[in-house]
């Protein structure tokens, strides 16, 4: 029987890495999150807004892919008995989760060292004081929040349930940080929209920008690009990141169209740092006109790209 096993664990092993698919998980969101804010508005009490930003500099972001499922029992494996099949089976799944720490554990020691680099060459205090000045800003433009005050933390925590009872929350959640080869800077804002005496969020929503490449090199030698020249193109990136984070929040949360979406969806095909090459994805096209388009996917979460010049809407 051991020597099944040992059998089974071999051929587990040199499977791994060529016939399993990969999850991956990545620091961007895609999925559905809520429906248009038009039907969930609730201009009532004024809200507590808290904005969570809990860093000074940006890092890499580490790529984590999961382990895939083992074979089915009966065949699955190629092996003639049951037996044999049962060791198969638990043997590739538990070379498989393995095979997947030992490949994560190596690009979060990459990602670190890269991370490590970019220590002190972020915007720092500066960037969370701009950030704060252009978030009151655009609150106080609001056709329909009231704020009772506004908060700026670096400590993330959960929205309480002693807090929405008081009155209605809005918390935003910023990150930014380098995609995994360090190529692109990708900033988000994360919103929840709790309403009075509410514990659910009536209204949840993901703004993410997009940077384009910062040219051809990757990994180390990407990041020595991004902190060259006094950290010049790095600054002006974040810079652009927040205004168009800003800019989305605002046209999706404090000033929507109440008719929107009025144009038909479209196939955009554009740059995304975080997936192997060009994307395509379906949704509604918000700002055009601009180097960059303002696009809500069908799933409502909205992001700032630079589309593809060659192919832009794919019908």
């Amino acid at each position: 029987m051991k020597s099944f096993q040992r059998i089974g664990l071999r051929l587990a092993l040199a499977l791994t890495t060529t016939l399993l698919g990969c999850g991956t998980t990545h620091h961007v969101h895609h999925g559905h999150t809520a429906q248009f804010l038009p039907e969930t508005i609730d201009s009532g009490s004024p809200a507590v807004c808290r904005v969570v930003l809990a860093q000074d500099d940006p890092f890499v972001a580490s790529k984590v892919t999961h382990a895939g499922a083992a074979p089915p029992i009966g065949g699955g494996s190629g092996l003639v008995g049951l037996g044999v099949d049962v060791l198969f089976s638990a043997a590739y799944h538990a070379a498989d989760v393995e095979a997947h720490e030992v490949a994560n554990n190596d690009r979060k020691d990459k990602a670190a060292q890269m991370s490590a680099l970019l220590a002190g060459h972020g915007l720092g205090a500066s960037f969370r004081t701009d950030l704060q000045a252009s978030i009151s800003n655009v609150l106080s433009s609001s056709s329909w929040l009231h704020s009772l005050r506004q908060e700026m933390t670096s400590q993330a925590r959960r929205v309480t349930v002693t807090e929405v009872n008081q009155h209605p929350v809005v918390q935003i959640r910023f990150i930014y940080h380098l995609s995994y080869d360090a190529s692109a800077l990708v900033m988000q804002a994360h919103l929840l929209y709790f309403h009075q005496g509410q514990t659910n969020a009536a209204y949840a929503r993901y703004y993410t920008y997009f940077s384009e490449p910062v040219g051809s090199e990757r990994d180390a030698a990407a990041v020595a690009k991004w902190v060259s020249s006094d950290h010049e193109l790095l600054h002006r990136r974040m810079n652009e990141g927040m205004s168009e984070v800003i800019a989305l929040l605002d046209r999706d949360f404090l000033n929507p169209d109440p008719t929107r979406p009025t144009t038909p969806p479209v196939t955009l095909a554009c740059y995304d740092p975080l997936a192997p090459g060009r994307v395509q994805w379906e949704g509604h096209i918000l700002r055009e006109g601009h180097p960059r388009i303002l696009f809500q996917e069908k799933t409502g979460n909205l992001f700032s790209v630079v589309p593809d010049p060659i192919q832009q809407r794919l019908q």
